[in-house]
């Protein structure tokens, strides 16, 4: 509401049937000077009316106050070249899109329509797994993939690969780019050192040895549940194994492998390992991504490591996965949320991907589980490598450290305490437990298997605290009298790692630089947890 100064206070030629200002006498032609609110408004109808007015005349103000950009002739004949071919391409894809529109409807919880041969969602699908897995359903089954060169589709239908990017270029350039990669793969082999002797160590791990066989239960598959313990090169070596046959095979660049992993830590530092393994940098061949962070590989020929949420993700934006040619569950057995969920969503959409390959990876012998889940699918054990294991026990500790605790100040609870809803069990467990030490305790002294010192010091230990002056102690016995390597403390929780690590820092032991001591935990930092990678470079006590 703007003050004119040329407008008469009592009427004149701007006067617009009184002053505007009367109390519901002068409000017929519009307030002030004609330029106020219509007839017949009043209270927060007024308030309304200035209040939209002021928001137009902002709108108009920041309308005049915009830049002006010029465009040159060429730029504009580049721009309109890139729209054309954006057209061209659409044209090109839409019989794939109608194709994914009536087999799919877009969504993985639609219900098919009445006679289709596309399966439901999996909550309409028999336990015994009847979604057909691998088996190509309704259009898929005649063969034909609108994306893909007619050349290479039978081997990809083997082989799995992607039907995005991939097989929109062109098969010369598909064809020639996989000749690189081949040729580069033989080069490095004969010339980069790095490679040849990273390939010695490869060549140990237990899955190289069945490398044969696990390629072939792959390409004659779609899904497989492979299982092995820790350390037999599973999550390392089964996607570079998948890679590097196809390249062999002459198609590597239709390949795209993404292995999902439980944590952050281990993305970052698998990508790393695998990456030095093939004698490169993270980014070419292979990459990770993680929440925040990511160095991406290729696009074709190239394994990823991501989080399993990462991958979630990605499905918003691309249901079907279409660039992807194999995805590489790893450590499945942790049963997650996410991955318990991953697995729901990519059972729903094989049927539309009969060229997706789906390797779940487990630690453990529940792998059944998991095959029955997808209708019965094949299964393979990878043989792993047995170390000897010395187990030494807590009498064991306390001589090696000759360790020796104060003696405890224990205090009965307070008498109202074993009225408590629950409590009286609890405290009939300590005593039978303390009743129980007390008795191991006194067969220990009969039998005179340890000095005296250490069966003092069992006596004085208390059971309800974790014994970090302990395991600060054998720390450095271990440091001082056993070989270079790696210490792996296991802890309850943050807060025992974190006094640990104080208690570690300040030692005047630990305060040499041959020693590097790095906290653990999912709420670390990420940028903290990858010094973790260190230790694959470093011979060093942690």
């Amino acid at each position: 509401m703007s003050y004119n100064p040329q407008r008469k206070r009592g009427g004149g030629p701007n006067r617009g049937g009184g002053r505007g200002r009367g109390r519901g006498r002068g409000r017929g032609g519009g307030g002030r000077g004609g330029g106020g609110p219509p007839s017949g408004l009043s209270g927060k109808a007024i308030g309304m009316y200035y209040k939209n007015k002021g928001q137009e005349k902002k709108q108009e103000r920041e309308k005049n106050e915009r830049a002006v950009v010029t465009i040159s002739g060429e730029a504009q004949q580049n721009i309109s070249r890139i729209l054309n071919d954006v057209r061209l391409e659409s044209l090109t894809d839409g019989h794939h899109v109608e194709q994914q529109q009536q087999g799919h409807s877009s969504s993985w919880f639609s219900d098919p329509a009445p006679g289709s041969a596309t399966p439901g969602p999996s909550s309409s699908w028999g336990s015994e797994g009847a979604c057909g897995v691998g088996q190509p359903t309704g259009q898929a089954a005649s063969g034909s993939h609108p994306h893909l060169p007619m050349g290479g589709l039978q081997r990809l239908h083997q082989w799995g690969g992607g039907g995005g990017e991939t097989g929109r270029l062109d098969s010369e350039k598909l064809e020639r780019l996989s000749r690189d990669m081949k040729a580069e793969l033989h080069r490095r082999r004969q010339t980069n050192t790095k490679y040849q002797k990273m390939m010695e160590f490869r060549q140990k791990l237990p899955s190289w040895e069945k490398q044969e066989e696990i390629l072939e239960l792959i390409r004659e598959n779609q899904v497989v549940v492979l299982s092995g313990e820790t350390g037999c090169g599973k999550t390392t070596q089964v996607p570079q194994f998948i890679l590097e046959d196809a390249v062999e095979r002459g198609f590597g660049a239709q390949i795209q492998i993404i292995c999902t992993q439980p944590r952050r830590i281990s993305a970052i530092s698998v990508a790393k390992r695998v990456a030095e393994e093939r004698g490169e940098r993270l980014g070419g061949s292979v990459g990770f991504q993680i929440r925040l962070e990511n160095q991406l590989p290729d696009q074709r020929g190239s394994i990823l490591y991501c989080t399993t949420g990462i991958l979630l993700r990605r499905m918003i934006n691309d249901s079907l996965l279409r660039e992807v040619s194999h995805v590489v569950l790893d450590e499945v057995h942790e049963r997650s949320v996410q991955s318990d969920f991953l697995i729901i969503v990519l059972r729903d959409i094989l049927p539309h991907r009969p060229d997706l390959k789906v390797i779940l990876m487990s630690a453990t012998l529940n792998a059944e589980l998991f095959s029955q889940y997808f209708g019965g699918v094949p299964m393979y054990n990878i043989p792993s490598v047995v170390f000897p294991v010395a187990r030494y026990f807590l009498e064991d500790v306390l001589q090696m450290t000759r360790f020796c605790p104060p003696p405890p100040t224990r205090r009965g609870p307070p008498s109202w305490v074993r009225h408590l809803r629950g409590q009286a069990e609890a405290m009939e467990k300590k005593r039978t437990e303390e009743q129980e030490r007390a008795e191991y305790i006194a067969s220990l002294e009969a039998k005179r298997t340890y000095p005296p010192y250490v069966v003092e010091a069992l006596r004085n230990m208390d059971g309800d605290q974790v014994p970090l002056e302990l395991m600060l102690e054998l720390v450095k016995t271990i440091c001082r009298e056993g070989e270079l390597g790696a210490i792996l403390v296991f802890l309850p929780g943050w807060d025992t790692i974190s006094k640990l690590h104080d208690m570690l820092k300040s030692d005047p032991v630990f305060r040499s630089r041959n020693y590097l001591i790095i906290p653990l935990h999912s709420l670390m930092p990420t940028s903290f947890q990858q010094s973790v990678s260190l230790l694959l470079n470093y011979s060093t006590h942690i």
